[in-house]
């Protein structure tokens, strides 16, 4: 009889704890902001935004180098500038890039990446200015670029790219190549 008194005893603590806890989560909420949003401003827009990827070489071991490029520019100075931007072969990230440079309009990154075989590439770039204002206000502008190209290293002919087919062959590898992405993705959001 005692234990099951201790038992019941135990129950109810463990029940009146619970309740305790799930009052104290809804009645006080604690968020914290970590990320700070200023509003746009419409009058300082960017002059120009451009991602691209380049073929520049093939070598002898079958491998080719690819160019990535990213810049953008404002039309004045503002307080921070920063571009990021990723690179996808096939699906999975390749490459990235970030860089934030204060009192500036422009910002240039490039890279050369290695690639071999066929392959869709995909790049993406988030560009962002904070400007600062006399009277403490704080706005921004924001823009994306991106860009596409395919790859083709085929032994039935030389290496070549296209971002448009424009050919029954070049479509039949975007159509590959895209369902080889398509497949990639699947399976890492399953993960």
């Amino acid at each position: 009889m005692k234990k099951s008194k201790k038992n019941y005893f135990i129950m109810i603590l463990i029940g009146l704890t619970l309740l305790f806890v799930i009052e104290k989560m809804i009645q006080s909420p604690k968020t914290e902001e970590s990320i700070t949003y200023f509003p746009i401003d419409t009058t300082s827009p960017f002059k120009a935004v451009n991602t691209s990827i380049s073929l520049l070489n093939k070598n002898k071991s079958n491998q080719f180098s690819i160019q990535w490029r990213v810049s953008s520019n404002l039309l004045k100075n503002t307080y921070l500038r920063q571009d990021i931007g990723l690179l996808y072969a096939n699906g999975r990230l390749k490459g990235k890039m970030g860089k934030w440079k204060q009192n500036t309009n422009q910002l240039v990154q490039e890279d050369t990446i290695n690639g071999k075989g066929s392959l869709y590439l995909d790049a993406i770039t988030y560009h962002y200015a904070e400007i600062h204002y006399q009277d403490d206000s704080i706005m921004s502008s924001q823009d994306m670029s991106k860009d596409e190209i395919y790859i083709i290293d085929s032994s039935y002919g030389p290496l070549r790219t296209f971002r448009i087919p424009s050919s029954k062959e070049e479509a039949d590898w975007k159509k590959v190549l895209d369902q080889a992405t398509a497949q990639e993705l699947k399976n890492s959001w399953g993960k």
